[in-house]
């Protein structure tokens, strides 16, 4: 009976069910938005304008936005972008942004401007490029544009189109150091005055680097300024190149460099995104006291910096000024001065396909030494790049008494690692009217073997026939071979290099450490003298315990000196005892380190030393030590450095049982520009400007101890070139009466440029303001104006309206409808309150 019941209702069942589906699929289909939801019940005069179009998902009003761009998923800018309506084609509203030709060509895509397109706020890129796409993600901020890969320019990884560089603002900056060193020993005083000053106007960039030194030694006294280098140079965009006018330093990459008054025009390779691009010397060297370490190159200081005792490594040398032989010396508090030569040869040169590096100087030969000749010169250097992984190159250099003329291939040989093999002959006149012609032959190897871990950064070989001379070689000659031993930097036209080998191989073993070995040699005709340059070292961490191993060995006949000395040391980080005892807030960052040093000249050093970083953004360092000196005797040291809003200052302290050392250092930076004088940090030639004008005291995130001065200005004194720097202003510095509108910018500047970010800063106080009007609240969703300063907000339920921003005193006018009687009046005054321990202010206000 059931079954016939079932069977003979089965069609009513089924057209039952098709309805209920059918029901429930139209119910869901739509979201309807009622406004009566608006509404408090109460105030019928409450006007609500057509809310039809939030009946469509994902719908978000017109406006302006301020979104994180991505074009093909790759992030390209943070702004303000004006939004306005578009209809799909099934007529649905959606947001398309406003962008014009120019926008969109700086994002790297290909755009065949019309007559329209050039006049036109917004440009239809949706049909105009063909395959494009805009999605405006509303919940978080983002815009996301894709365009097909015929319409990209470029389509480098990393690649930022040049209409995003920013020259910067017009501005003068001086960076300067000052150190102070007294020695009780040798009763000797010294001061030294570093100013790098920089002058920018429009693309142009005046620059000059100089110094002041003072010594006073046994009621003997000298001093000395002078000028290192002045120039004024300007980069050429669109040939990806610059233009130096002045005094400066050639490159080395085929030839050495050499220092010149004159004109360079070269290639920019910075310029080039990352993906497409360097090497430079790395300074290892052991202090036996609280030392002086100088850097000099063709007899110039390129480098100068104060060390405590024990191991040292320089890994920041200016690569403008690291090319040909360096020569470093560490000056002992005891008056000694150790002294070695780091020979430097760049790796191979290897070109993209297409790609035209070049290098032209005209100008005249610069020198410290009155040993040396001054000539004028011409210097030019061109590498091209092949098909196959090929790249060829040549150079000359002319004068009156020398030339060269240099001829090289490089490979790319895949898995075999890449090589590259020059020629070059030189002729050379000496002042004697000795003439001297020879040939040099050089052969370069790089390979990275990933499966091992281990890397050949450079193996090179080059020899030279008996008559060949470099132009630094002739330029700083000396007479007589039988002044030997040489003084470093100078040469001798009876002591001509022969054969010269390099070497730098590094291996990891994974969790066991890494192995790295260096070292060089040097060969002279008719002499048995040979300089010898060796390194080797190991390093592990076990345990967040660092250990290292380190031998080096040189052997400069030419110059007298030689040495072996091999060092241990053990670092052992303090976070761990920090973590577990809450008490103990003095050891986080802290490290102790103990080492040892043996050398064959003046014999065993032994060293612990305790160092970290204090308050509250680790801009304070510290560093104390102790040591046992070959003799037996003791000394120690005690070193501070202070990292605060306008520069650096520090001290250091060092005993021995001869003598007391002090030392005071200091650096800073004055940037004038056109809002006024800002004092910060050391500046490198590339820096950023924030101005959050009223906001004072706001930090910098990620830039220890840097913070907006009194008129909301701060100085970031580095940053990235033709890449994307980001500033971040840290909210919780903020100041109660402070509200900023978006904490984050994100600038892009050319080299040497000054880039200005701006920070809208709303100065005043936040405010939850009840309003009421006959005794009740006023309607919900009012709008809110503060009429002399626009702040405006929007009334919430029970008359509670929040804003940011507003004067002390003032008029708010609510305004829920059109016509007078949708309107009122209300005065409000804090003048007498304590604003400043209130992050939020409440008042109750009447409106009339």
């Amino acid at each position: 009976m059931n079954n016939f019941y079932f069977k003979k209702n089965k069609i009513l069942y089924l057209l039952f069910g098709l309805i209920f589906t059918s029901t429930i699929e139209n119910t869901f289909a739509e979201e309807i938005f009622n406004p009566a939801f608006l509404t408090d019940g109460h105030s019928s005069d409450i006007i609500i304008s057509d809310l039809s179009k939030f009946n469509q998902k994902k719908y978000q009003p017109p406006g302006v936005y301020r979104v994180e761009i991505l074009v093909n998923n790759e992030k390209v800018d943070t702004e303000d972008v004006v939004f306005i309506e578009n209809y799909d084609e099934q007529g649905n509203t959606f947001l398309l942004p406003c962008l014009d030709a120019e926008k969109i060509k700086s994002f790297g895509i290909i755009v065949v401007e019309t007559e329209t397109d050039s006049n036109a706020m917004c440009m239809d890129f949706l049909s105009r490029i063909p395959g494009s796409t805009s999605d405006f993600i509303f919940d978080k901020q983002k815009l996301k544009l894709t365009f097909p890969q015929v319409s990209i320019r470029n389509n480098v990884r990393g690649y930022i189109s040049p209409e995003r560089w920013d020259n910067g603002i017009n501005a003068f900056y001086t960076s300067y150091t000052v150190s102070l060193y007294n020695n009780s020993y040798l009763d000797s005083k010294s001061v030294f005055l570093n100013f790098n000053n920089g002058f920018n106007i429009g693309s142009w960039q005046f620059r000059n680097n100089s110094f002041y030194n003072y010594n006073e030694s046994n009621d003997l006294s000298s001093s000395r300024f002078n000028s290192i280098n002045t120039y004024v140079k300007r980069n050429i965009i669109p040939l990806k190149s610059k233009i130096l006018i002045g005094e400066s330093n050639t490159s080395n990459e085929i030839f050495d460099s050499l220092r010149f008054l004159g004109l360079n025009l070269s290639s920019a390779e910075e310029m080039y995104p990352d993906s497409q691009q360097g090497y430079a010397p790395t300074i290892r060297g052991v202090a036996q006291s609280n030392a002086n370490v100088v850097i000099k190159q063709n007899n110039s200081i390129i480098y100068q910096i104060s060390v405590p005792p024990g191991p040292f490594l320089i890994e920041d040398l200016n690569p403008t000024s690291v090319s040909g032989d360096l020569t470093v010396e560490i000056n002992e508090a005891n008056g000694t001065i150790q002294s070695f030569v780091v020979p430097y040869s760049t790796l191979p040169i290897l070109q993209r396909d297409g790609r035209l590096k070049y290098d032209a100087v005209i100008g005249k030969y610069k020198t410290n030494s009155a040993n040396s000749l001054t000539p004028r010169f011409l210097q030019g250097t061109l590498i091209y790049g092949l098909p196959h992984g090929i790249s060829v190159y040549g150079g000359m250099q002319f004068s009156k008494d020398y030339s060269n003329v240099l001829l090289g291939l490089g490979r790319n040989l895949g898995k075999l690692g890449a090589v590259s093999f020059d020629v070059s002959h030189a002729n050379s006149e000496f002042e004697n009217g000795v003439s001297k012609s020879g040939q040099s032959v050089r052969f370069l190897y790089a390979k990275s073997l990933v499966r091992t871990g281990t890397t050949f950064r450079l193996l090179g070989y080059r020899y030279s026939t008996e008559g060949f001379f470099t132009f630094n070689e002739v330029l700083n000659q000396l007479d007589r071979v039988d002044t030997l031993p040489l003084t470093p930097g100078y040469f001798s036209k009876d002591l001509s290099r022969k054969g010269q080998f390099e070497a730098n191989i590094s291996h990891s073993f994974g969790k066991y450490g890494s192995l790295f070995l260096s070292g060089t040699q040097q060969s002279y005709w008719k002499t048995g003298l040979k300089n010898s340059w060796l390194q080797a070292g190991h390093s592990v961490s076990y345990r967040g315990v660092n250990l290292s191993l380190s031998l080096s060995h040189f052997s400069y006949k030419t110059y007298g000196t030689e040495d072996t000395i091999l060092s241990f040391g053990a670092s052992l980080p303090l976070d761990n005892l920090a973590r577990k005892n809450n008490k103990a807030r003095l050891l986080e960052n802290a490290y102790v380190t103990a080492s040892t040093t043996h050398s064959s000249e003046t014999g065993d050093d032994y060293r612990v030393a305790l160092s970290g970083t204090l308050l509250e953004n680790r801009n304070l360092r510290y560093s104390l030590s102790q040591s046992q000196l070959t003799d037996h005797s003791n000394a120690g040291s005690l070193a501070l450095d202070y990292k605060g809003r306008f520069g650096d200052i520090g001290g250091t302290y060092s005993y021995n049982k001869n003598s007391n050392q002090i030392g005071l250092n200091g650096n800073g930076s004055i940037l004038a520009h056109r809002n006024g004088v800002t004092f910060g940090q050391y500046m490198n030639e590339t820096s950023i400007l924030v101005e959050a004008k009223g906001a004072a005291g706001v930090s910098i995130e990620n830039y220890p101890g840097i913070k907006t001065n009194s008129f909301g200005h701060a100085v970031i004194p580095y940053a990235s070139a033709y890449r994307e720097n980001r500033v971040s202003l840290n909210p919780n510095s903020f100041d109660n009466n402070v509200e900023i509108e978006r904490n984050v910018n994100t600038v892009i500047p050319a080299n040497g440029a000054i880039v200005r970010t701006v920070f809208k800063a709303d100065i005043g106080i936040r405010a939850l303001i009840t309003l009421s009007k006959d005794n009740k609240h006023v309607p919900y969703l009012s709008t809110v104006t503060e009429l002399d300063s626009s702040i405006a907000g929007i009334v919430g339920i029970d008359g509670g309206a929040f804003l940011t921003g507003l004067p002390r005193k003032g008029t708010l006018e609510v305004t829920w409808g059109s016509g007078a009687e949708a309107k009122c009046i209300a005065e409000y005054d804090t003048t007498e309150m304590n604003v400043s321990v209130q992050p939020v202010i409440q008042l109750d206000v009447n409106c009339e």
